[in-house]
């Protein structure tokens, strides 16, 4: 996987990029998640683990507010 790309409007009408790529940390497999919309960038690095955990939790947080 070299880079995911998407660019969508949010619902507040806002133009919001974002890139997801994989990436080594210190001989790691990680994900490198950006961000961007009009007023504001942010990046995060995360280990494969922890990309996991934070897919898994997405993903029960979304059901949940959807059933709500």
């Amino acid at each position: 996987m070299n880079k995911l790309e998407k660019r969508f409007i949010n619902e507040f009408g806002n133009t919001i990029e974002v890139k997801i790529s994989e990436i080594d940390i210190k001989g790691i497999k990680g994900v490198s998640i950006f961000i961007s919309g009009p007023t504001s960038d942010t990046e995060n690095q995360v280990t494969l683990g922890e990309a996991k955990a934070i897919h898994e939790l997405l993903g029960l947080c979304i059901e949940q507010i959807e059933n709500n």
